[in-house]
């Protein structure tokens, strides 16, 4: 709801505005988290790294 002079305005996005709204959120969150580095993972990434190429020559 909006209110100008005392008067409310209720509001209701179109389909397509709440669809802009949670992408641009989707958007920031995998910016976000794109660069995360998971603590301890170089210990056993050549493994990891074998592993792939075994099950996907």
């Amino acid at each position: 709801m909006i209110s100008f002079s005392g008067v409310i305005f209720k509001i209701q996005p179109s389909e397509s505005a709440a669809m802009k709204i949670i992408y641009l959120r989707v958007a920031e969150l995998n910016e976000k988290w794109s660069n995360r580095v998971i603590k301890g993972y170089y210990k056993c990434k050549d493994q990891v790294t074998d592993m792939f190429r075994e099950r996907y020559p």
